[in-house]
This record gives C-alpha cells, sequence and structure tokens, in this order.
C-alpha cells in the first residue's frame, strides 16, 4: 500500500520558491506612506497588479510585468479623467477567454459625490494599453458612502459582476450587485 499523503507532501516539499520580486517602486515615498490591498491577476506571462498607494491625490497605483512576474514596471495611476480622484479599494480582474485584465476601484468623481469606476487593460506583447474608465456607480456623499466593491470577469459569457457594500442613512445599510454586459 502507497501512502499518497506522505507522496504528496515530498512532492511539494521539494519544490523551489522563487525569488520575491518588488512590483512597485518606493523612490519619493514620504516616511507614513503605505501601499496596501493589494489585487493580482496574471494570463499566462502577463500580470497586473494593483495596490492602495498613499502618495495621494490619487490613492491607486499600478504594476504590471509581461515575463511572469520575474520583473515589474510601476505604472504610477490608472487613468483617471478630470477631476476624479481614485480613493481606495483596488480589484484586479482577468477575463482568461480574452486576455483582458479590469481594475476596479472606489473613486470620487466630484467633491459631492463617491462612486465605483472600472477600467479594462490589455497587453501586446510588453505593452500594457488602459482602456477608458467607466463610472460603473455614483452616490451623493450626504447620505450613501460605497465600501468594499468587488468585481469578477465571466470568461464564459463575457460579462462583468459587481459587488457593494453600501451604507445608506435613508434606505439602510445593504450589498448591491450589479451585471454589465
Amino acid at each position: 500500500e502507497v501512502d499518497v499523503t506522505a507522496r504528496r507532501f515530498a512532492t511539494h516539499a521539494a519544490a523551489t520558491v522563487p525569488t520575491n520580486v518588488r512590483a512597485n517602486n518606493t523612490a519619493g515615498d514620504g516616511t507614513n506612506t503605505a501601499q496596501s490591498e493589494e489585487s493580482i491577476a496574471a494570463w499566462g506571462d502577463h500580470v497586473l497588479v494593483a495596490w492602495n498607494d498613499g502618495t495621494g491625490p490619487q490613492y491607486q497605483g499600478y504594476a504590471y510585468s509581461s515575463d511572469g512576474g520575474q520583473t515589474f514596471t510601476d505604472g504610477g495611476v490608472p487613468p483617471v479623467p478630470a477631476g476624479w480622484i481614485w480613493s481606495s479599494d483596488p480589484v484586479v480582474a482577468l477575463n482568461e477567454k480574452t486576455g483582458t485584465f479590469y481594475f476596479c476601484a472606489l473613486v470620487e468623481p466630484t467633491a459631492s459625490t463617491n462612486g465605483i469606476a472600472v477600467v479594462s487593460a490589455t497587453f501586446s506583447g510588453a505593452t500594457l494599453t488602459w482602456g477608458t474608465p467607466v463610472l460603473a456607480r455614483s452616490v451623493s456623499n450626504a447620505n450613501t458612502a460605497l465600501d468594499k466593491q468587488w468585481l469578477v470577469a465571466d470568461s464564459t459569457t463575457g460579462n462583468l459582476y459587481l459587488t457593494c457594500s453600501t451604507f445608506d442613512n435613508a434606505t439602510g445599510d445593504h450589498i448591491d450587485f450589479q451585471k454589465s454586459t
């Protein structure tokens, strides 16, 4: 009789752990600056990473790799329309059929609103090309706050599914769901 558990353990124990590689460039960051709440997606050798970036005035950062994560390019801030501020909670999703990446985060489209925006990204060789950001949802700061959104790309249908917590003084707190075809 063969002990499958012992054989599996021995196989995994022999695996080589790759070297850790920094994705972000911290040069010029202040002493109280942090990058946090990372999200990552990979398609073949193409990798997209996003994080909260405490450097402001835009509070999102990203990096990408076209060599399977052996090296990264810090891309700075994802594209954002004039006047908008990327504020928090980055999520990276991937359509595994098409290789289209999606960056989703909380955004402040105006001084009196908060919302959720999504922007697509594709690779052509080692070049990452961003689409145009889309405002998926926006609410008034006066009585509503959106938080902890999550985005999933359905590789079978091409649909995007978005959920978020809605903290609403008028209707009560709840979870919302949106679908984009």
